[in-house]
């Protein structure tokens, strides 16, 4: 009798009490507290990993593409000197084939503008290759483009306005845009097929692709389209209309920086109209922005793809996004 109640006594002594109990709780959470940050953070590293590795297959991409064509696609079909001639589908279309997308490439109508039937169907395939895991929006927000997907990387059109140290402006091919004017000074522009030998300030200094992946960008449209630029007068220095999917780098007051979108909702600015909100936080030129913590990823026309600090100089901004335009700055100025 004494023994069996002497191994009740020991078992519940060995029984946790409410307090003991309740500190044990406080400890998983905090363990579970400091841990969650350092998996998050994992988890994001991994999904930049993910986006550097998709814009180097991009940009391998258009150096195949260059081998086979001798020189670079341009955005659209609008080509200098052809009067009349909309754009039809952008330089991510035209690397279908050099990224296993020949399938998809085949079946679209090449003489048809992007939101002919055929073509608007192929929108609705997800190109994973052109999504950055960070961002979450991968559909297209335009009217009429019910479940299309987008791309969340734009090729660089140049660099426009004025230079790094008052050194005058740059040249554009027409001012006329309404997204501001197109750039004449970019790798992958409409109107030119430029070749890899244009990049004179040299390719590991030239961006060729770049990312956009902001969850509240309201630009996001369909994948496939171009540059949308259409010659109402007898050549290219009269277009009517104006869209981008590639993009030119611009600054001062018009808030044309990295993550400018995301900075400027932070600061609590909505504005959707012209003047100093036209460009923060949602208009279509938000360019250079990502989910990424301090910047962006970018591509160089050499293959290499960098990470972006979204504190970069002016002058460094510009320089990189210019291709033939002789300044002295680079990244390794930043």
């Amino acid at each position: 009798m004494n023994s069996r109640q002497h191994t009740a006594r020991d078992e519940f002594k060995r029984g946790f009490t409410l307090v003991e109990l309740l500190v044990v709780i406080a400890i998983i959470g905090i363990l579970i507290g400091l841990l969650l940050p350092a998996v998050q953070a994992a988890r994001e590293a991994a999904r930049r990993m993910q986006c550097t590795n998709n814009l180097k297959q991009l940009s391998l991409a258009l150096h195949n593409y260059h081998d086979v064509c001798n020189n670079l696609p341009n955005d659209g079909y609008f080509i200098v000197g052809k009067t009349n001639r909309q754009h039809w589908m952008g330089v991510l279309a035209k690397s279908l084939p050099y990224i296993e997308g020949s399938a998809i490439y085949s079946n679209l109508q090449w003489d048809r503008n992007y939101n002919y039937g055929q073509n608007a169907e192929m929108a609705k395939t997800k190109m994973t290759a052109f999504l950055c895991p960070s961002c979450q929006q991968v559909n297209s927000v335009g009217g009429g483009e019910t479940e299309w997907f987008t791309t969340h990387y734009y090729g660089n059109g140049g660099a426009c306005d004025d230079k790094p140290d008052g050194a005058g402006k740059y040249g554009v091919i027409t001012t006329r845009s309404d997204s501001g004017g197109i750039c004449d000074n970019g790798l992958l522009t409409v109107g030119y097929h430029r070749n890899l030998s244009f990049a004179t300030d040299g390719t590991s200094n030239t961006v060729l692709f770049f990312e956009s992946s902001w969850n509240d960008y309201q630009g996001f449209r369909g994948w496939h389209r171009g540059t949308y630029v259409s010659a109402a007068g007898s050549d290219y220095q009269s277009p009517n209309n104006g869209y981008w999917l590639t993009c030119s780098v611009k600054f001062g007051k018009t808030a044309f920086y990295i993550n400018a979108g995301i900075q400027a909702k932070s600061r609590g600015d909505t504005s959707t109209t012209s003047g100093t909100g036209r460009f923060s936080p949602f208009r279509v030129a938000s360019l250079w922005t990502s989910h990424h913590p301090s910047g962006v990823n970018v591509s160089m026309a050499d293959g290499s793809v960098h990470f972006v600090s979204d504190t970069i100089s002016d002058n460094v901004y510009l320089s990189i996004s210019s291709a033939n335009c002789g300044e002295k700055y680079s990244l390794s100025s930043n």
